[in-house]
């Protein structure tokens, strides 16, 4: 087994907080399965793990936040960071803490 460090809400379940994990079946072929709830997001040959890690990575390069307040896994394509946003789910305001090194501006500045 290798743990990644893809989220899972990058694919099917925008809920799940898990992360994938390559696994080896019987035979030559490996999983790419959620390590909280366990459902198989892909697999492939063995030969290719490394190719389909790439583009599994290639998919999931989407920011993604989940709400302070009702969890939902807020995906955004092509940010580096969010640092506030809306929840697309509750409607809340999520306020996150700034970069190190970035300094957050208050409302008197």
């Amino acid at each position: 087994m290798i743990a990644t460090a893809i989220p899972h809400s990058a694919f099917d379940n925008a809920a799940c907080r898990g992360r994938l994990k390559v696994v080896g079946r019987a035979g030559l072929t490996v999983d790419f399965v959620c390590n909280k709830c366990g459902a198989t997001v892909a697999c492939a040959r063995q030969e290719d793990t490394g190719a389909a890690l790439q583009i599994l990575n290639l998919a999931a390069c989407v920011t993604c936040v989940h709400c302070l307040h009702c969890g939902f896994a807020n995906k955004m394509a092509g940010l580096d960071a969010i640092y506030a946003s809306v929840c697309q789910e509750c409607h809340r305001a999520i306020y996150l803490p700034a970069a190190p090194g970035l300094r957050s501006k208050t409302p008197t500045e």
